[in-house]
């Protein structure tokens, strides 16, 4: 009951952390410290994973709603991280393109098929095979990008990983 209540409470203290960041205020961020600053928040639990974060970020300056879309890629960088297998890979990309900024975070784990990519946005759906999670991250991910006007997408194989890509319109400053 504890260890229940204490995930509970983990997962309402980010519902409102994820509430508030939707607000933060557009700023000018250079990409590469951006996604280095996530790869250091995620790296404990990368690193007890054995799994090795990589990147290929472009060196710009964008302007966008930082902390909102922080959340969104830790959110991915996590669920990555717990897909994949000891001493596998995965990739996070940055670059401009179209008049935005795309994120893309890559695992080679366990991958999904066809009908669980159709739901795996869905409020409370959960594709983990031991149910670790309570189907709300990605949902919300999805919330965060769409309302900052962006798209979020996946594409996976089951047994050889998925990819999550994340477009945002940059902004006008």
């Amino acid at each position: 009951i504890i260890t229940a209540s204490e995930n509970l409470l983990k997962i309402v203290n980010q519902l409102l952390g994820f509430t508030r960041k939707w607000e933060s205020p557009e700023g000018e961020v250079g990409l590469e410290a951006f996604v280095e600053g996530i790869i250091h928040l995620v790296g404990a639990q990368a690193n007890s994973s054995t799994v090795k974060l990589l990147t290929d970020v472009e060196p710009a300056q964008v302007r966008m709603k930082a902390e909102a879309l922080e959340q969104v890629i830790i959110n991915l960088l996590m669920n990555a991280i717990n897909a994949s297998s000891k001493g596998s890979e995965i990739l996070v990309k940055a670059c401009r393109v179209e008049g935005g900024v795309e994120f893309s975070v890559t695992d080679y784990g366990i991958g999904m098929d066809g009908e669980q990519v159709k739901k795996i946005f869905e409020p409370l759906y959960t594709a983990w095979p031991l149910k670790t999670g309570m189907g709300l991250g990605l949902s919300l991910a999805k919330e965060i990008v769409d309302s900052l006007g962006g798209k979020i997408r996946v594409t996976s194989k089951l047994a050889q990983g998925s990819t999550f890509t994340v477009w945002i319109p940059e902004g006008k400053g």
